[in-house]
């Protein structure tokens, strides 16, 4: 029990660019480079798990999936026919992803690293 406050403790404590790098040493960019190759529809949910999607519970989507960030913000995915949409505060829908590529930048780039590419 004493190593779940140590923990909870260091995440209140930490910055986001240290959870960034220690994230970034769990990725498994050679999966992900696998895996983008793949189509959206392709993928499976161990693969979705890879890029940081969880299968989660919704009355309202089927195939929905939560992303957190190192902050612990979620952001949600919902496959929708041949796309994936993507859905933030209260499920708002804020895009159509399109792409698998599009998909590991969005949820691994963007939102569990924070880095906008542009």
């Amino acid at each position: 029990m004493e190593d779940y406050f140590k923990d909870a403790e260091n995440f209140f404590i930490s910055t986001y660019k240290e959870k960034a790098d220690a994230l970034l040493d769990k990725i498994d960019f050679k999966k992900l480079d696998e895996i983008k190759l793949k189509s959206l529809m392709e993928l499976s949910d161990k693969e979705l798990k890879i890029i940081g999607l969880e299968k989660a519970e919704n009355d309202d989507y089927d195939n929905f999936y939560s992303c957190e960030n190192c902050d612990a913000l979620k952001i949600y995915f919902n496959k929708a026919g041949a796309k994936f949409e993507m859905r933030g505060f209260l499920l708002k829908k804020l895009k159509d992803i399109l792409t698998t590529s599009e998909l590991i930048e969005e949820a691994v780039i963007k939102w569990q690293l924070k880095y906008d590419l542009n």
